[in-house]
């Protein structure tokens, strides 16, 4: 109580500018123009933007080891030519001959090298390589691709043979998803130039 003997009161607090009704019936901010408010939400829409369009991992580079890196471009990557003709054998970065006439028939001239074996870089069971191959091939065949056998091979004995497929008319970007599929650190794969290069996965 006061010293007059009435009662004392406390002033009641006014309720702070959090708990009050921040925005106006038009739904913008309270004290925050449109043309403001539009600005902000333009500038998040174009950092998140920005996000969405950064560029994939380039497939001329890798972060594999250099040793792995350099089996990969050492490897001959043997190719089981048509009945009657003789095996050929790709090498990244030399151009091959036989390759450039296959191609030359081809509606989309390019070529993708792939193996299912492995996956990762990682040596897998015989079994487990031959079923990853049935269900690769299964899966061309369904999509109606055009292949020819092969096996890719390390000219110093030190990776196991690995069952390949050279598949006609697959663009670069369609054999980049599909070497993904299927696990691989990197495909081979050839333009109309007929000069192998390896698309790195990882």
């Amino acid at each position: 109580c006061r010293a007059d003997g009435t009662e004392r009161h406390s002033p009641v607090a006014k309720p702070s500018r959090l708990t009050q009704n921040s925005f106006r019936q038009d739904g913008f901010p309270r004290g925050q123009t449109l043309v403001a408010f539009l600005s902000a939400q333009v500038l998040i829409m174009c950092k998140l933007a920005k996000l969405h369009t950064m560029s994939p991992p380039s497939p001329d580079t890798s972060q594999l080891p250099p040793a792995l890196q350099q089996a990969y471009r050492d490897a001959l990557y043997r190719v089981d030519a048509a009945q009657g003709s003789v095996a050929q054998t790709l090498r990244v970065g030399e151009r091959n001959d036989w390759l450039g006439r296959q191609l030359g028939r081809q509606p989309i001239q390019a070529a993708c090298y792939l193996t299912a074996c492995n996956a990762w870089g990682q040596i897998l069971e015989p079994a487990e390589n031959a079923r990853r191959m049935r269900a690769l091939r299964q899966a061309l065949d369904s999509e109606g691709w055009q292949y020819l056998d092969g096996c890719g091979q390390d000219p110093l004995g030190h990776w196991p043979a690995e069952d390949s497929v050279l598949i006609w008319g697959m663009d670069a970007d369609t054999a980049r998803q599909w070497g993904l599929h299927w696990q691989q650190n990197a495909v081979l794969w050839s333009d109309a130039d007929a000069r192998p290069r390896l698309l790195w996965l990882r």
